[in-house]
């Protein structure tokens, strides 16, 4: 069977209004629903502006826009009548998503992976997705400035080479900036990465 965008986007559209119906039923009777993850709302978002713009010129653009737009009002509503309970597990959620995006970056560029693999720009999204939503209550200064280190890093990263002439083993060695604190020396140490 062949699924039209058209019909991907509204089965998007569908699942984006299910999990902000289930985060609500959620916050009303925790014990209900099992685990709550109050992102969930935000996740299924993050896509739904791309796809809609994959819709240029077609003729069910305007009306998945229209139903985008009335979803997310009842995101907005969600997100101002769920209370501190509901902020506390989002900002819990958003240092879990930007400590995966942390992890990602680290594990790319060990890997030597592209950039966009180790940004995943559907999590960087849902990411500013949520500071967005939480930054007029919460601190979320670390958060921010453990993302710029993070891109910082991304952008002028190290590159590790696949072999290196000087290891008779064929092993690669890569240098780390790593103070030691036991001695005056800068570079402390090499890593080995087999």
């Amino acid at each position: 069977m062949l699924t039209t965008a058209s019909d991907y986007i509204r089965h998007r559209l569908q699942r984006y209004e299910a999990s902000i119906d289930h985060t609500r039923a959620s916050f009303r009777d925790p014990s209900a629903h099992g685990e709550l993850i109050a992102s969930a709302p935000y996740s299924e978002q993050c896509a739904l502006p791309v796809l809609l713009d994959s819709l240029a010129g077609n003729p069910n653009e305007t009306a998945m826009r229209q139903e985008y737009a009335r979803i997310t009002k009842k995101l907005e509503a969600l997100a101002r009548e769920s209370g501190p309970g509901y902020r506390e597990s989002l900002m819990k959620d958003l240092t879990n998503i930007a400590h995966m995006y942390h992890a990602s970056a680290c594990h790319a560029s060990i890997c030597n992976l592209s950039d966009e693999v180790a940004t995943a720009p559907c999590r960087k999204r849902l990411i500013s997705l949520l500071l967005a939503e939480l930054r007029v209550d919460h601190d979320v200064t670390g958060i921010e400035a453990l993302l710029s280190m993070i891109d910082d890093n991304i952008r002028g990263s190290a590159t590790v080479p696949e072999h290196s002439p000087a290891s008779p083993e064929g092993r690669s060695c890569f240098a780390v900036t790593e103070p030691d604190h036991n001695s005056s020396q800068k570079y402390s140490r090499q890593i080995r990465i087999d």
